[in-house]
């Protein structure tokens, strides 16, 4: 009896260490899958609304596209940012914070997340104007960005679906 008790108590430890080394293991893999997650939502979002910018752009005053796109949990979107110093840089852009980035990145825990280069030289022929609720930072969740071009003023906005 007494070797039947300490056989069971040796099983018990190895089953609740090997419990623990694979919830930090799922865990772990968890966080990496959520932090790529949200990167590319934000990615895909940035580059399907900067594609309908182009194609506004492109078609002249009176076009517009309507665009579902999504802002993860994470993410805090869009942003605008004009010429860096070096190169033509017109993209949109957006910043993720995730607690797994958060061991990345000390002391930054975050990401910039960017779009593809807009096609158009906007800075020069148009203004890119987030009208409301667009206001930066946007709130995560689905959005139905309508983007319209003004003469002279392209015009995003988003009611919240």
């Amino acid at each position: 009896r007494g070797q039947l008790g300490i056989e069971f108590f040796l099983i018990l430890s190895v089953s609740i260490a090997f419990a623990i080394v694979l919830y930090n293991t799922v865990s772990s893999e968890t966080s990496k899958s959520i932090a790529t997650n949200d990167v590319l939502t934000a990615k895909a979002s940035l580059d399907s609304i900067a594609s309908a910018v182009d194609f506004v752009l492109l078609n002249g005053p009176g076009s517009q596209v309507k665009r579902s796109v999504l802002i993860p949990e994470s993410g805090v979107c869009f942003y605008y940012e004009e010429d860096n110093a070096d190169v033509n840089f017109n993209k949109l852009y957006c910043v993720v914070f995730n607690n797994y980035l958060n061991s990345l990145f000390d002391p930054q825990p975050k990401i910039l997340v960017y779009s593809t280069s807009l096609v158009a030289d906007i800075k020069d022929r148009y203004e890119l104007v987030f009208n409301a609720p667009c206001t930066q930072p946007m709130k995560p969740g689905w959005y139905l960005i309508e983007i319209k071009n003004n003469a002279g003023t392209v015009e995003i906005t988003c009611p919240s679906l």
